[in-house]
C-alpha cells in the first residue's frame, strides 16, 4: 500500500510539473498565456508586449496585443488581408535581411482571422509569429530562435497555450 501511495504521489507531482509556467493575461483579460517563467511587460495597456528571453539571450517568447484605432470587419476578406499582409510587411521590415520561408492563413478557434509566419532573420534564427485579428484587437504571439529551440517542448507548450475568451 505505501508503494502504491507513493507512486500515487509521484504521478500528482509529475502531472503538476507538467503545467508549471506562468500564466499571463491581457488587461482585459480576453487573452492567455501560458509563460516557461515570468515574463517583462512593456507598453500601454493598449498596446502591450510580454517577453521572456530564454537560452541565453539567443532566444525569445513573446505575446503582444494592440488595441485597434477602428473596429475591423473580420468578415471582409480584402480588409483581413490587407491586415495581415501589412504584420508581414512590418516584420520584413523590422529585420535587416529578413526572408519570409513560409505564411498559411487560417482561422484561429475556428472564428478570428489569423496568419502564421515563418522568417528567417539573419543572425538571430527563425522567428515564428501568429497574428491573430479579432475585431478590436491585433495579438502577435512570436518565438525567436534556433530551430532546435523552437522544436523544443518548452516553445512549443507556449506556442500552444494561447487562448482567447470571447
Amino acid at each position: 500500500m505505501r508503494v502504491l501511495s507513493s507512486c500515487l504521489v509521484l504521478l500528482l507531482t509529475a502531472g503538476l510539473r507538467a503545467d508549471d509556467g506562468v500564466k499571463t493575461e491581457t488587461a482585459d483579460g480576453k487573452a492567455s498565456i501560458v509563460f516557461p517563467a515570468k515574463p517583462v511587460e512593456k507598453g500601454a495597456a493598449a498596446s502591450k508586449q510580454f517577453i521572456l528571453e530564454r537560452d541565453g539571450g539567443k532566444a525569445a517568447l513573446l505575446l503582444q496585443h494592440n488595441d485597434l484605432p477602428k473596429e475591423a470587419d473580420i468578415t471582409n476578406a480584402d480588409a483581413v488581408k490587407t491586415v495581415l499582409d501589412r504584420g508581414r510587411d512590418s516584420l520584413k521590415n523590422a529585420f535587416k535581411g529578413a526572408k519570409i520561408a513560409s505564411e498559411k492563413d487560417f482561422k484561429f478557434a475556428d472564428k478570428y482571422p489569423a496568419r502564421d509566419i515563418d522568417a528567417e532573420i539573419p543572425g538571430l534564427g527563425t522567428y515564428r509569429t501568429r497574428f491573430i485579428l479579432t475585431g478590436s484587437k491585433f495579438y502577435q504571439v512570436t518565438m525567436l530562435g534556433s530551430k532546435d529551440y523552437l522544436g523544443d517542448k518548452e516553445a512549443k507548450a507556449f506556442w500552444d497555450s494561447f487562448k482567447l475568451k470571447d
